[in-house]
């Protein structure tokens, strides 16, 4: 599967991972309640990703990014499970425990004594040890946009279930990406809602379809897609590959932890650049 670059659901990984066992919601406030952790911030669920809002009388699109807020995790979970009493929950914003970069060790390093710190499958398939591991917390309020890693992905879910709405790298033809002013979500505590600013980052590639349902899409090139729906259970690790577009979800309170390992840089990536560029060349044409 890793040398055709293709997706696939793998049972019995981390059968042996105290986690699946130990990781309820009270062991977990227990185990790392007090822990300050980075939390995503949103009015809706939907952060990095393309939205059409109004600025100056002008619908401009922008790549919003959500709101990073350092918390307490007993706070989080008070959020997340509808306790809105503790101080400082004072808007019904949806939080989502997704921060990515290497979360697990770096902010709740206790909790890797229930995982392992390398799959050995990961080691063995991809070559190198894992640039990073996540922990990612949410409910079905959260939404991750479709969106491509330069990541080798294996993600386990430990309870619950992950939605994952999946294309080939190929279909970046029939794909809407666009180049778009970066913008990001903060809480304005006077309003007791969202402003949207402007944190002086560069212009964010982003892809702006939404593949939940992709008979209602209007473009004609849409109809050459066919997205692969995929339910990970508890128990189960998806091997996500490098390139593969995602859109997400998840049912239901669910705890993931997933592996980033460096991608290789062969002829697969060639060849996606290669279809990549004939597309944006056909569409400067087109124009």
């Amino acid at each position: 599967f890793v040398q055709r670059n293709k997706p696939c659901i793998i049972n019995g990984l981390f059968d042996h991972w105290p986690a699946l066992r130990k990781w309820s919601i009270s062991y977990l406030r227990d185990s790392v309640g007090e822990n300050i952790i980075t939390v995503d911030v949103t009015p809706d669920g939907r952060g990095d990703c393309i939205k059409t809002v109004t600025s100056n009388n002008v619908l401009e699109k922008y790549f919003i990014k959500p709101e990073e807020r350092k918390m307490k995790f007993n706070h989080f979970f008070d959020n997340l499970l509808g306790n809105q009493i503790t101080k400082g929950n004072e808007d019904n914003s949806v939080m989502y425990y997704s921060h990515q970069n290497d979360c697990l060790r770096q902010e709740l390093p206790t909790l890797l004594n229930d995982i392992e710190m390398n799959l050995n499958l990961g080691k063995e398939c991809f070559g190198n040890e894992p640039e990073a591991i996540n922990l990612w917390i949410g409910d079905e309020r959260a939404v991750s946009a479709l969106h491509k890693d330069f990541y080798e992905n294996l993600f386990c879910v430990i309870s619950g279930e992950k939605h994952f709405i999946l294309l080939p790298p190929s279909d970046c033809q029939s794909l809407s990406e666009l180049v778009v002013p970066t913008r990001k979500y903060q809480f304005n505590h006077q309003t007791k809602s969202f402003d949207i600013i402007d944190p002086n980052e560069l212009p964010t590639p982003w892809i702006e379809t939404d593949v939940t349902n992709v008979k209602n899409l209007k473009n004609e090139n849409t109809n050459l897609l066919s997205p692969i729906h995929i339910v990970v259970k508890q128990g189960q690790c998806l091997y996500l590959p490098s390139l593969w577009y995602h859109q997400v979800t998840q049912k239901g309170l669910t705890i993931g932890v997933n592996f980033w390992h460096d991608m290789q840089f062969d002829c697969k990536f060639s060849y996606y650049q290669f279809v990549r560029n004939v597309c944006q060349l056909n569409e400067n044409l087109n124009q």
